[in-house]
């Protein structure tokens, strides 16, 4: 099976370490952890068959399924590619 993962805005550690210095404002992205959920769902669970092929909003994901339940809020900077749903519904 094949899937588009789109990650959106992720905070890495590198990026708060860093980039506050320029004003920029790390902490708006989502955790690692959600994408990671998202993936680890994708590869494991037998209902992500059905998304096969398909561009997938990763924390949108994660957020409806509740795979990562201290978190619940996809980052308001996570944006679809042009032409592209922004999440995984029809």
């Amino acid at each position: 099976f094949a899937y588009n993962l789109h990650p959106g805005f992720i905070t890495t550690a590198r990026m708060i370490q860093d980039m506050g210095a320029f004003g920029f404002a790390a902490n708006a992205g989502a955790p690692t952890e959600v994408i990671g959920a998202a993936a680890a769902w994708l590869c494991t669970a037998p209902e992500a068959r059905e998304m096969n092929g398909q561009w997938i909003e990763g924390q949108n994901l994660t957020a409806e399924l509740g795979l990562l339940p201290e978190w619940d809020s996809p980052s308001p900077v996570s944006v679809p590619a042009p032409g592209r749903r922004a999440d995984r519904r029809a």
